[in-house]
């Protein structure tokens, strides 16, 4: 006898019986949506991680210009100055124009700059040990000059000196530089004198002498009456010459010496910049086919960060300055006895 339902009803129950399984996936238009969706939280997304990732070099940039600034406050504790800006050997018969323009004939001019003069209060002391500081040093990176006896041993790379969001020096493996100390500030000098001049045939390589650091420079702590919270120590430069594009424009680092040249005609005090024209107001680039020294380097402060550039004071405190500053504020905050009101910076 049969079961219930028969035949018929068993067969039912088995699954070859039944219709075809269906396997739902995504369609087309569900799967574009799909990648469409991703590609916006990408692009909602990137901006913030980069933006994190630049307050995190800045952040670093600007702890490296406070340790620059306390090195040389350790400088100043020691020797009762400040480092000088660079050493240049002069002769004791020059004019205050001519000392100014730092005009000399020798190879044997240019010695420590305050880069290297401040290297044992950064934990340096190898480094330091390796120069002769009483020997000549080097402008430019191709100036392999007779009797030049520190050249060996100048332009490797020093992080201390690399702002971490520059490509141009943070990818190389040479010395390059992105701080500059303030030689001081103001207008473009009309009438050369020590205090400012232009140097001999240039009407825009400045010679500051009313900041923080020149050539051959002591200035005390007597000396800043603006107060040293006031006053612009070091700042951040974008526009130094790169040792791998040397010799066109000639590259110089962070050890190169101040440049001398006779007659003043083509001296820069390279090293050293002024509160004189407005941060990242030139756009030159140094790894541009037409880019020279010009007067971006000794007159105008900028960065790869968006919107200002780094500064340290004096006193040790660090500040990001805005590219909008007030011009004729900002010409005095290089100045060390400006006798101006300084707030709002």
């Amino acid at each position: 006898m049969e079961p219930a339902g028969g035949l018929g009803s068993f067969q039912s129950c088995h699954p070859m019986s039944n219709a075809k399984t269906r396997r739902r996936g995504f369609t087309l238009v569900e799967l574009l949506a799909t990648i469409a969706i991703i590609g916006l939280l990408i692009g909602l997304l990137l901006p913030a991680v980069q933006g994190a990732r630049e307050s995190s070099r800045r952040i670093a940039c600007l702890n490296k210009l406070r340790q620059l600034s306390l090195a040389c406050q350790n400088y100043n504790t020691q020797h009762a100055a400040f480092p000088s800006g660079g050493v240049v050997r002069l002769d004791s018969t020059l004019t205050d124009l001519q000392e100014c323009q730092l005009v000399a004939t020798s190879a044997t001019a240019g010695g420590p700059p305050w880069g290297v003069l401040i290297l044992p209060f950064m934990d340096d002391q190898p480094r330091f040990d390796a120069y002769d500081v009483n020997g000549t040093f080097a402008r430019a990176f191709g100036e392999a000059a007779s009797g030049v006896g520190n050249y060996s041993k100048q332009f490797k790379f020093n992080a201390a000196f690399v702002c971490p969001s520059d490509t141009n020096t943070a990818s190389a493996s040479a010395g390059n530089t992105n701080y500059l100390a303030c030689q001081g500030g103001g207008a473009d000098p009309s009438t050369p004198s020590l205090r400012a001049c232009a140097a001999a045939g240039s009407s825009d390589r400045f010679f500051f002498h009313n900041g923080m650091f020149y050539a051959n420079s002591k200035i005390r702590a007597g000396h800043v009456l603006d107060g040293l919270s006031n006053v612009v120590l070091i700042g951040e430069s974008r526009y130094a010459p790169l040792i791998q594009r040397d010799p066109m424009p000639p590259g110089i680092g962070w050890d190169s010496s101040l440049r001398w040249y006779p007659n003043g005609d083509a001296a820069m005090p390279l090293g050293l910049c002024a509160t004189n024209r407005g941060i990242n107001s030139s756009n030159t680039d140094p790894m541009s086919s037409n880019y020279w020294y010009g007067p971006d380097l000794v007159s105008t402060y900028g960065s790869r960060h968006p919107g200002g550039a780094g500064f340290t004071m004096a006193d040790g405190s660090t500040h990001f300055f805005s590219e909008s500053i007030e011009l004729a504020l900002y010409r005095t905050l290089g100045q060390r006895n400006s006798k101006t009101p300084k707030s709002g910076f």
